[in-house]
């Protein structure tokens, strides 16, 4: 798939068909003949199905026009969301994962050791004892960072103006491959702090590198600038890292930093 795709800009022709709709601007047989051609032309062009509920819209009857509109109107909400996870999934590619002749793995600092976003601070870090979160809890190991993890979702919140944001989760098997497991813009991403539960229920295969970010829409090429100079903001991530040598059924945390 290209780089250079705009997929906000895919998605509009899709979002004006359904706001005429919902307007009363296009009639119901008009709308269902406009709306699979453009609906296989979006998928063609971002290379993969569109997300519910376009699919349900294609396929709703004419006597259901209460239910279509409700889709529409859920429709209209989740495109601009779904734009930025394709968009998201392409940048993290291209942007924080690297590759050489072996392997690839995720880096956020260039090769003289700065971060690729400006000015870098870890907020919390803390040791694992002997790999096991319920003993380094019994013995008092972790030290209660200075903030709720809700809280701290609620500040960048504010500092970003409410800006559309995703949740990225990746990890690098082994440490051989970086790969990006999931990506959700969906929902409210700044009102979930049960995401951190990914790192401890889908670990890396074989042990290595897990990653839990959070992007704004911002972090498009032409606002690169401004993602160094509110990098407390635009890169938000929690590594969790692992012995070499632990397995998925035997999982093993040595270090916690976010």
């Amino acid at each position: 798939m290209s780089t250079n795709l705009d997929f906000e800009k895919l998605t509009e022709p899709l979002a004006e068909l359904i706001e005429s709709f919902l307007a009363d601007e296009v009639d119901y047989p008009e709308f269902q003949k406009r709306f699979q051609p453009v609906l296989e032309d979006y998928e063609k062009k971002v290379g993969s199905k569109a997300y519910w509920p376009l699919d349900v819209i294609a396929d709703i009857p004419r006597h259901c026009r209460k239910d279509l509109n409700q889709y529409c109107r859920q429709a209209i909400e989740r495109l601009p969301k779904e734009a930025l996870e394709r968009s998201t999934r392409i940048w993290v590619e291209s942007e924080l994962i690297e590759h050489d002749q072996t392997y690839s793995f995720f880096n956020f600092f260039d090769p003289s050791g700065s971060s690729r976003f400006g000015a870098h601070a870890a907020f919390y870090s803390n040791p694992v004892e002997q790999y096991s979160f319920l003993l380094s809890s019994l013995n008092a190991t972790f030290v209660p960072p200075p903030f709720r993890f809700a809280e701290l979702l609620q500040r960048l919140r504010d500092v970003g103006g409410n800006e559309l944001a995703t949740w990225v989760y990746g990890t690098e098997p082994d440490n051989v491959i970086a790969m990006i497991d999931r990506i959700s813009g969906l929902g409210d991403p700044y009102g979930e702090p049960d995401r951190l539960r990914r790192i401890e229920q889908q670990p890396a295969p074989e042990g290595g590198g897990s990653y839990l970010m959070l992007l704004p829409k911002s972090k498009k090429v032409d606002a690169v600038e401004r993602i160094r100079l509110q990098s407390v903001y635009h890169l938000f991530a929690w590594r969790s890292g692992v012995c070499r040598e632990s397995g998925p059924r035997n999982w093993r945390p040595n270090h916690l930093e976010f």
